[in-house]
């Protein structure tokens, strides 16, 4: 495997079908790709944690390149140093109501 590695960030609460279709998009693009699940546990969320890696998880089976991980706490360029990758893919999703 190439070091083509990225890093998809995103809450993800919850998964759509919108996120579903950028990573899928996005793991064309790298040898691996992890999607990061940021949360705080000070702020509150639509769904825990827990709730919203297995979703992610659920949703992401069928690409074999993409692996799902979460941090809490850290932004996401210290997690990508940990990671290696040669390129960062951030997702920010705002909600109006």
């Amino acid at each position: 495997m190439s070091d083509k590695i990225g890093l998809f960030t995103g809450s993800f609460d919850p998964m759509t079908k919108g996120h579903v279709d950028l990573i899928e998009r996005a793991s064309r693009l790298f040898d691996k790709l992890y999607v990061g699940i940021f949360y705080n546990r000070k702020k509150s969320g639509f769904f825990t944690i827990e709730a919203r890696e297995r979703m992610a998880k659920e949703a992401l089976e069928h690409l074999d390149n993409v692996e799902v991980i979460t941090s809490q706490n850290e932004l996401a360029v210290t997690v990508a140093r940990r990671l290696e990758p040669r390129s960062l893919c951030v997702v920010s999703v705002t909600v109006k109501t």
